[in-house]
């Protein structure tokens, strides 16, 4: 288990404690520009074009790793980003992947629900820029429940590889298509509402808390009992940690908001 000091300003610095078992996949997005220099090659990470962006582009994690080996590769992206002045505008995202071949459907519908009870609190800790993006939109509350969520991501289609799931893949802050595969071993989650940046604090603390929100609807909790508010949120992330053994998300959500 890796233990991970957060400094988050002069008189305040808090750790990020994430025991989660699941594997996590990352993309972060970067502005391109016209210098080679701006987007580095970086050990761990594959840089690979983004129609999204004009001149973009965005490092995807070259394999699935535990926390402590993505915190380790982010930290390594982070710091020759920041080296190299990299550019990262509004227009990048941060995207979350995090391995759930143990859902089942009710386990995905417990998931999407819980992400929309705390819409408006996951929003406070993320930028303007990211509460009304065309790329990581909200699903409808009227959506939420197993038959439109079965349309919407094709669920009841299974596809042989990740190639094929994402098809289905939409441009939802929550994307369920890669629970299409066949294969548990390829079946995830992805968290797409986050805006990129150099920061390591910020991507780290990110990912911690979308590896916990995944634990927290497989272990069952019931989201309607905590508010919609940031403190519900806070309490909500509590809990799970409580359960799974992980620290740090409260100091790091006060952080953010």
């Amino acid at each position: 288990m890796l233990r991970i000091l957060v400094d988050f300003y002069v008189k305040y610095s808090g750790t990020i404690v994430c025991t989660t078992s699941r594997l996590i996949g990352l993309e972060v997005e970067v502005d391109g520009g016209s210098a080679a220099t701006n987007t580095p090659a970086v050990a761990g990470w594959d840089l690979v074009g983004d129609s999204s962006l004009v001149t973009g582009a965005e490092y995807v994690l070259s394999v699935p790793s535990t926390f402590d080996g993505a915190a380790s590769r982010l930290r390594g992206l982070s710091e020759a980003l920041v080296a190299e002045k990299a550019k990262v505008s509004v227009s990048c995202g941060f995207h979350v992947h995090v391995s759930a071949g143990d859902y089942s459907l009710d386990d995905a519908i417990r998931l999407a629900k819980t992400y929309d009870h705390f819409w408006t609190a996951l929003c406070k800790i993320l930028p303007k820029s990211r509460h009304k993006n065309a790329y990581c939109s909200r699903v409808p509350a009227s959506k939420l429940n197993g038959k439109r969520l079965c349309g919407i991501f094709l669920l009841s289609e299974l596809a042989e590889d990740r190639c094929q799931a994402k098809s289905s893949r939409l441009t939802s802050a929550l994307s369920l298509s890669y629970l299409r595969c066949s294969k548990p071993e390829h079946r995830s989650v992805e968290f797409r509402h986050a805006g990129s940046s150099k920061n390591f604090h910020k991507l780290l603390g990110w990912t911690s808390l979308c590896a916990t929100l995944t634990d927290g609807a497989k272990l069952g909790l019931d989201y309607l009992k905590f508010r919609k508010s940031l403190g519900g949120l806070v309490s909500y992330l509590d809990e799970v940690e409580r359960q799974t053994g992980g620290d740090g998300l409260a100091e790091w959500v006060a952080w953010r908001r």
